[in-house]
């Protein structure tokens, strides 16, 4: 091998080293030492507060979808916050500006078909991230400090015990049996009975 040969050899495995002439390592790169592919302890805190803050920010609103939304202020179907929605206000329609009807409030269409869909994904996505965090905690646990992994169950208790209230809550189960049941919303996009049961 002469000089020239050997000169390209070594670019080339610096490369792979580096992950490029610009000399920034690749944290998944085989040729990286074993403690190089493990996260540093600051890097899996900020990961886990993260996911701690999508839980919150994803935990589904079921109690909303037995609640039509509010009005205008001053029209005749203002509905009070936390009142829940009884069969005569959603079979009842109302007046729209220039006095055309407004549909009643459904699971099918409208404002109660995109607040079901929401919860549905909502349900789907806390399902995944108790499935990341278990991956992170599975992978990573001899790296974390004692209060990521305080961080981290958590957030899994937050999962569960959000499930929990609601899957406890007989009168937000039967309404929105009822509800889901006479909107006739198709059986593949109902949610079961009790509602979060696989979070919980």
């Amino acid at each position: 091998m002469d000089a020239q040969d050997q000169q390209r050899t070594t670019t080339r495995r610096g490369m792979l080293w580096y992950g490029g002439p610009c000399g920034q390592r690749q944290a998944g790169c085989s040729h990286l030492a074993p403690d190089e592919n493990k996260p540093p302890a600051a890097v899996l805190l900020q990961l886990i507060r993260m996911l701690q803050q999508v839980v919150q920010d994803t935990l589904p609103d079921v109690a909303e979808l037995v609640m039509p939304p509010l009005r205008a202020a001053g029209s005749v179907d203002v509905q009070a916050p936390g009142t829940p929605l009884t069969p005569a206000a959603a079979a009842s329609g109302v007046l729209m500006p220039g006095g055309q009807p407004r549909p009643p409030y459904t699971l099918r269409e409208g404002v109660g078909m995109r607040r079901l869909v929401r919860c549905r994904v909502q349900a789907g996505v806390q399902l995944l991230l108790v499935q990341a965090a278990s991956e992170v905690y599975a992978q990573h646990y001899h790296h974390m400090a004692p209060n990521a992994m305080v961080l981290l169950a958590d957030a899994l208790q937050q999962v569960s015990q959000h499930a929990r209230r609601v899957n406890t809550d007989i009168a937000l189960r039967k309404q929105l049996a009822a509800q889901q049941a006479a909107d006739r919303v198709a059986e593949d996009r109902c949610l079961p009975d009790p509602p979060l049961l696989r979070q919980e």
